[in-house]
């Protein structure tokens, strides 16, 4: 009862005020926003929904729902649409690939390309890195091509090292991770 008369008075109004108040479905892409941002909209009634996908794909591959929302992945793939992690490591994480009708039929003119995007099974690699948690939420972790391979042999993606970094040191917020 609390929030329905928290949301009649205050957080309609601020919907209202910001030409928010129409909308059904708050959704962003592109590249990953601070978990503070998404809190942040979540608290003013408005839960930002994860979208990703790639030009290749057409738009959206991976979505969230009201029903199906996990605040630290990417989402599920869309019905229809299949998700592997190829070539996973010891903790399940690989390459994110994806298939389905709405991928690409290919580069244009460039046939090479394509068949180094596209395999055998139909399956677009993005180049990305992730993991599918047992849910079936995947959580993006990387790049491919920005792995640090250490002394070790040991592959490791500067991603989530940058993010525990800011998490724990605000004014560090533009760290930047290399690899040498």
């Amino acid at each position: 009862m609390c929030y329905s008369v928290a949301n009649a008075l205050i957080l309609s109004k601020i919907k209202a005020a910001i030409g928010l108040d129409k909308c059904e479905t708050f959704a962003y892409g592109a590249a990953p926003l601070k978990a503070s941002s998404v809190a942040y909209w979540a608290s003013l009634d408005m839960p930002l929904m994860n979208l990703y996908g790639m030009s290749e794909t057409t738009g959206a591959h991976i979505y969230m729902t009201h029903s199906k929302f996990k605040l630290s992945t990417t989402g599920m793939s869309i019905p229809g649409c299949d998700i592997l992690i190829d070539r996973p490591d010891e903790k399940g994480e690989g390459e994110i690939c994806m298939r389905g009708r709405n991928i690409m039929m290919g580069y244009l003119k460039n046939e090479k390309a394509t068949m180094d995007t596209i395999d055998s099974e139909g399956f677009l690699h993005s180049g990305d890195r992730g993991i599918v948690d047992p849910d079936g939420f995947l959580r993006i972790t990387g790049r491919i091509k920005e792995l640090i391979i250490t002394a070790g042999g040991e592959n490791v993606a500067p991603v989530p090292i940058e993010d525990c970094f800011k998490e724990f040191c605000y004014p560090c917020a533009n760290i930047m991770v290399v690899g040498e």
